[in-house]
């Protein structure tokens, strides 16, 4: 997957988490009515990482970045086998990913 793309995906999440709280505070209930759509999305990733790469990638979007301030949190880190910070925000997680092979090579790249 292309930085660009993955890039993208986290613009339109962060969007529509964005519009869920929206919703939230006019009192509407999104969450149930967005299930499916999540574990379409779930789907897609099982297609695209692999299962140590979802693990990064769910864990970067649930506890690491914190969407009320759009940043990732400061406080919680990860370190790699030699000790050094890895996943500290989206561009070390793509190139992390990217580094460990965590991206399913669907297609040989084409002549």
């Amino acid at each position: 997957m292309e930085k660009e793309t993955f890039f993208r995906y986290f613009d339109l999440y962060k969007e529509h988490l964005s519009d869920l709280e929206h919703a939230s505070k006019a009192r509407i209930d999104l969450i149930e009515f967005s299930d499916p759509l999540y574990k379409a999305i779930s789907i897609l990733w099982k297609s695209i990482l692999t299962e140590e790469g979802i693990d990064w990638l769910e864990w970067f979007y649930y506890e690491k970045y914190d969407y009320s301030k759009d940043q990732p949190k400061e406080d919680l880190k990860a370190w790699d086998e030699d000790g050094n910070e890895i996943c500290q925000d989206l561009d070390s997680l793509y190139n992390y990913l990217t580094e460990n092979k965590y991206f399913i090579r669907l297609f040989e790249e084409r002549a």
